[in-house]
């Protein structure tokens, strides 16, 4: 007989007592799948549902004993994020707003900032390519461009996709950009500096200390102004905060 339990899933973590799980086998069905895990704790095993990313559930849940548990996900209610003045509230999990209407396009450095100098010593600034991408499992990928058609190969971890949203001065803003974004309603203003980031399939505003906020497509439609004020790779002056253990 199964033991019903209602509990809140977490992807790599037992859902019986919450210790960082051990996985084993992955069975692919079709875009869908299962990994099976262990936990080294209670020593309950289960399966991870994913499709593409965590499916938010366990399933085949048991315990030491071999009692199967039949898991019910807790309700997850929006909660409120505050910046500054500003509190929003978010819904989880993100939205992708522009799904199938965002151009697939990416940029890579094939020099990075600083990796010539100039006779005085200054640096050289670094040389961005944009087009389309065939990633690499090391340190460079290629990248390639139409009229005319070339290739050229691209550091690996400077590569980001452009997230289908243009600055006020109509700059692309590509992931690992830093942006100044700029409120203003009803008299009230403010301002935050936020870096955008690809997480749990969606663009979003990664704070300084680590806070992740909404998916910035749905921010747009607020009176506000967003601004490129530089990148991760190029201007390590920006880096603050969890920003430099994260990326």
């Amino acid at each position: 007989m199964k033991k019903v339990l209602t509990v809140k899933c977490e992807e790599g973590f037992c859902p019986l007592c919450g210790q960082e799980l051990v996985y084993g086998t992955k069975k692919i069905m079709d875009y869908r799948g299962r990994a099976s895990w262990e936990c080294p704790k209670c020593k309950a095993t289960g399966e991870e549902g994913f499709d593409a990313v965590f499916d938010g559930m366990h399933y085949n849940v048991r315990d030491v004993d071999g009692n199967e548990y039949e898991l019910k996900k807790t309700e997850e209610k929006p909660r409120p994020i505050s910046v500054g003045w500003l509190t929003m509230t978010q819904s989880a999990p993100y939205k992708v707003e522009r799904l199938g209407k965002r151009p697939m396009l990416f940029r890579g450095q094939t020099r990075r900032k600083g990796q010539k100098v100039w006779l005085d010593g200054s640096p050289v600034n670094s040389n961005w390519v944009y087009g389309g991408l065939m990633q690499g499992n090391g340190t460079f990928s290629v990248m390639y461009t139409y009229d005319p058609i070339e290739k050229y190969p691209v550091y690996t971890d400077t590569l980001g996709q452009y997230s289908g949203i243009d600055d006020k001065n109509g700059t692309k803003i590509f992931e690992h950009d830093f942006l100044k974004v700029s409120f203003g309603s009803n008299g009230v203003r403010g301002t935050i500096f936020v870096m955008v980031a690809f997480l749990r399939g969606s663009f979003v505003w990664l704070s300084d200390h680590g806070e992740v906020y909404c998916h910035f497509d749905a921010w747009t439609g607020l009176p506000m102004t967003l601004e490129v004020i530089g990148n991760y790779h190029d201007n390590p002056e920006l880096r603050i905060g969890c920003w430099k253990e994260i990326y």
